[in-house]
């Protein structure tokens, strides 16, 4: 029988199964069949005469099967001419997880801190499911029925044009599925706006007095604005969108 995978297992890519015949009357030789017994084709085994029994090692390609149940034959001869059948069943996945980047949408431009989302699925489950962008990498936590991941990167300060990001899914039989996503990047959209309110342009002012008024805006919120009159030193105001200063 084979010995190398148990009854039933799951196999993909290039395998090769190894197990051993015996026979009180010693094996004169041993055969196997792709096709459901239709035909056959020699086997390679190594005697022991002292156990009488032989190995074997018997490389499969998985591929030429379809994805399920398969089932190879073998068919062993002893010195006597006596012939002996046994059958051989396991599970065959070959197909790839399904891996997608659903969002940002492609070419859309990034900058700061920001979201990326998607799906990986596979029929007989993942084993894992990692990550890279540029020099980070990691790994996303793995839910039973939840295809869909999420990950939000910090890139503020970063000097680059592009990015690329990288899922990489392996499921339970090995099969492994890369999807690339080429990012662009301009940090220069992350800048926050200044609006200003009040005064309104060519306003003129009596006294000695002017209330400055305006509106900051950041998509990664605001913390302070800065402000300077006729190039003095600047000077801080705490700010989570409005502000306003009294000018003397």
């Amino acid at each position: 029988g084979v010995d190398s995978h148990k009854l039933g297992s799951l196999v993909s890519g290039k395998i090769t199964l190894k197990g051993t015949v015996l026979d009180g009357n010693g094996i004169e030789t041993l055969e196997h069949s792709l096709d459901n017994g239709v035909t056959f084709l020699p086997v390679k085994i190594d005697h022991n005469k002292k156990e009488r029994t032989a190995s074997f090692a018997l490389p499969v390609e998985t591929t030429l099967f379809k994805d399920g149940p398969a089932v190879i034959w073998f068919k062993a001869r002893d010195r006597q001419g006596t012939a002996g059948i046994y059958s051989y069943l396991m599970y065959v996945d070959n197909t790839k997880p399904d891996v997608r980047v659903v969002y940002p949408l492609p070419d859309v431009e990034v900058n700061g801190v920001f979201t990326v989302s998607g799906y990986a699925q596979d029929v007989v489950g993942l084993t894992s499911l990692s990550w890279t962008l540029g020099k980070e990498t990691g790994e996303f936590p793995l839910t039973v029925g939840n295809p869909w991941w999420v990950k939000t990167f910090d890139i503020r300060g970063l000097n680059a044009s592009s990015l690329e990001l990288v899922i990489r899914a392996v499921d339970v039989s090995g099969n492994v599925s890369v999807e690339k996503r080429k990012i662009p990047v301009n940090q220069a959209a992350d800048l926050p706006v200044v609006t200003l309110v009040d005064p309104a342009p060519g306003a003129v002012f009596m006294g000695t007095e002017v209330a400055l008024s305006g509106l900051v805006k950041d998509d990664d919120g605001v913390e302070s604005v800065y402000w300077s009159l006729d190039g003095g030193e600047p000077v801080e105001i705490r700010s989570s969108g409005a502000f306003q200063v009294l000018l003397k």
